[in-house]
């Protein structure tokens, strides 16, 4: 009646439980829909109490946080790098070393950011045409933060300590709801909403910090680091995610600036729908890339983990897809309410340009692992090429859509080019190598 205790090892349960990739992803993903839930409560609430116009500033300036927060993205990815060496060489004392240096070099650009927000927000406001310059000034408060706190969890993501990497992820996320809701119900509105934003980045912020502190007891004596290697590594990185960044978000704020407040805000909630695809998958490059960077150390072929990642994001972007083929408005709806629904005919379109950049942001991570940056140049043209299109062709938002399809697809044929060659084990990649980095 009752199935036997052998049966997970019957149909092989045990065996996908072992495996590492399966194991983290699950946990990350886990994190991620939490994140995801929360983030759509916090939408959900500011959608309809800021109202259309206020919520169209909100979407431009989240926007305009995330171009901003381009150098902290590649800080991340370099920190997650090292981090995953001196992973695979158990040297706990410079992952220690490396989260502090972390911290002092990112705090010095969270302060010169907020300086440089609240000195230039009259224009700022004006170009995004929005009449509150203070929530531009709140702004850089969420910027100051959120230049350091993701840099720091890049070191623990490249630990692969996913556990408290999802704790502190989670934990931002619910941070943000409860501050950012909290002020705008008290009264404050867009610059509530803003403030509460930077205040939950703050709390992860000093998790994470105590996270990294715990990693040794004291952090190893000298962390000396191969400048040339640090500078190619970080030169390849930065152009990539310049790139990336900018093919996911710098459509919202052109269409902020050319379109009337009215569809600038039906967009930011077509764009608040579909990057939920962008989003949902987000955690397969967060365990690709230490992954691949430490395999190859170890002298394995990392392709397998490509293979896995790729296999996860068909079938998670395949539901996700039909779920906004079949009922764009209801997404719509749930998401943002029922003034945005005159939209709907374009959520699906703009979920298969989400879907396409998805899947190479997780082959850019494949490679950046493996320190290959030949996919940088096909993906700054295809970056540039949205920008020029849409100056040209913004009559219509099905046109701004269509310039990201066709320019998303381009990135990712380029980033997929010879993703199948050899890698040059044991010579970037070894344990030994990783001890003379440090």
């Amino acid at each position: 009646m009752f199935p036997s205790p052998e049966w997970p090892a019957r149909f092989g349960f045990r065996r996908v439980l072992r495996n590492d990739f399966i194991r983290h992803g699950t946990l990350v993903f886990a994190s991620t829909i939490v994140v995801n839930a929360f983030n759509y409560v916090y939408h959900f609430v500011m959608s309809r109490r800021l109202g259309v116009v206020d919520y169209g500033a909100l979407a431009s300036i989240f926007a305009g946080l995330v171009i901003a927060s381009v150098p902290a993205a590649i800080l991340t990815m370099v920190a997650v790098k090292y981090a995953a060496e001196f992973n695979a060489a158990g040297d706990r004392a410079r992952l220690r070393a490396l989260g502090l240096r972390v911290l002092q070099v990112t705090a010095v650009f969270g302060v010169a950011a907020l300086l440089a927000t609240i000195a230039f927000a009259g224009p700022l406001a004006r170009y995004l045409n929005i009449a509150e310059p203070r929530a531009i000034a709140a702004g850089g408060a969420a910027l100051a933060v959120g230049l350091i706190t993701p840099v720091l969890r890049g070191v623990v993501q490249g630990a692969q300590d996913f556990r408290r990497l999802a704790i502190s992820t989670a934990l931002e996320a619910a941070s943000k709801l409860l501050f950012g809701l909290g002020f705008v119900f008290a009264g404050f509105g867009l610059v509530g909403a803003i403030l509460g934003y930077a205040v939950g980045s703050l709390v992860s912020l000093i998790y994470t910090i105590i996270v990294v502190r715990g990693y040794a007891s004291v952090p190893a004596p000298r962390l000396s680091i191969d400048l040339r290697r640090l500078s190619a590594t970080t030169r390849g990185i930065a152009f990539a995610t310049f790139a990336f960044t900018s093919l996911s978000f710098a459509d919202v704020v052109l269409v902020k600036h050319f379109f009337s407040p009215h569809l600038a805000g039906l967009y930011g909630a077509i764009s608040l729908v579909g990057k939920v695809l962008l989003f949902v998958v987000g955690f397969v490059p967060t365990i690709v890339l230490p992954k691949a960077t430490t395999r190859a150390a170890n002298g394995e072929p990392p392709l397998p983990i490509l293979l896995q990642a790729g296999s996860a994001i068909v079938v998670l972007l395949g539901l996700g897809l039909g779920a906004l083929y079949v009922a764009p408005a209801l997404a719509l709806r749930v998401m943002a309410g029922s003034a945005f629904v005159g939209a709907a005919s374009y959520v699906f379109p703009y979920g298969v340009a989400m879907t396409l950049l998805a899947a190479t942001g997780m082959v850019m991570s494949y490679k950046v692992g493996l320190h290959r940056f030949d996919f940088v140049v096909p993906l700054g043209f295809a970056a540039i090429g949205e920008i020029v299109a849409i100056q040209f062709v913004h009559a219509r938002i099905d046109q701004v859509i269509n310039v990201l399809i066709i320019g998303h697809a381009f990135a990712l044929v380029g980033t997929l080019y010879a993703v199948h060659r050899p890698v040059a084990l044991g010579r970037e990649y070894t344990v030994t190598s990783a001890r003379e980095v440090a």
